[in-house]
């Protein structure tokens, strides 16, 4: 079994801030895949289904992030980072973390997520630096 977990703030006034990213991935694999609707379960949600011939589990919204995560499951996963920029200015990072994107993000947004969901094969299969190379030259 495989499990994606993508991490954000779980508020309605974050819903399009940078820090979801992770959030809008996983909703992009559940649409695209058909996946289950997603349940509260774990201080989260939880949607399952197949990818491929493989068995998944889907978003987790109660962790503290990474930390949170390899302090439950360990440290031996993959991860797949998703970058959201820097502040243009020397402003605190958080704050742009906690911003919502523009349009031209969004745009940009939309792009990557496409190339994620389309180079899924390749990370099912756990050909990560194949999966980075595909995903940024598209």
């Amino acid at each position: 079994m495989l499990l994606f977990v993508g991490l954000g703030n779980p508020t309605p006034d974050s819903e399009n801030n940078r820090h979801n990213i992770g959030f809008k991935l996983i909703d992009a694999l559940n649409q695209k895949f058909g996946l289950s609707k997603q349940k509260p379960k774990f201080k989260g949600l939880l949607t399952t289904g197949n990818i491929e011939d493989k068995k998944v589990a889907g978003s987790s919204a109660g962790h503290n992030g990474i930390e949170s995560i390899d302090k439950f499951i360990g440290k031996d996963y993959s991860r797949v980072r998703i970058g959201i920029g820097r502040p243009k200015t020397k402003a605190d990072v958080s704050d742009h973390v906690l911003k919502d994107f523009d349009e031209d993000e969004m745009i940009q947004l939309e792009k990557i997520t496409k190339n994620i969901i389309d180079s899924m094969a390749i990370l099912i299969d756990k050909k990560l630096d194949l999966f980075a190379s595909t995903v940024n030259n598209k």
